[in-house]
């Protein structure tokens, strides 16, 4: 299990080394922005008890 983890973590550093810091800053960036509209349609979708389906 350990080593599988660990193979894990090496492809995904691989992986993440294709892109720039300044690319990996924008993509959380947009994440961020993603997330934070989500909570707000989610909170307005269950304002009033949720959704009526």
């Amino acid at each position: 299990m350990r080593a599988a983890l660990d193979q894990g973590v090496r492809e995904q550093a691989e992986a993440m080394s294709a892109y720039s810091p300044q690319e990996i800053q924008r993509f959380e960036d947009f994440i961020g922005r993603l997330r934070s509209t989500m909570d707000a349609l989610l909170v307005h979708e269950y304002r009033d008890g949720g959704p009526t389906a």
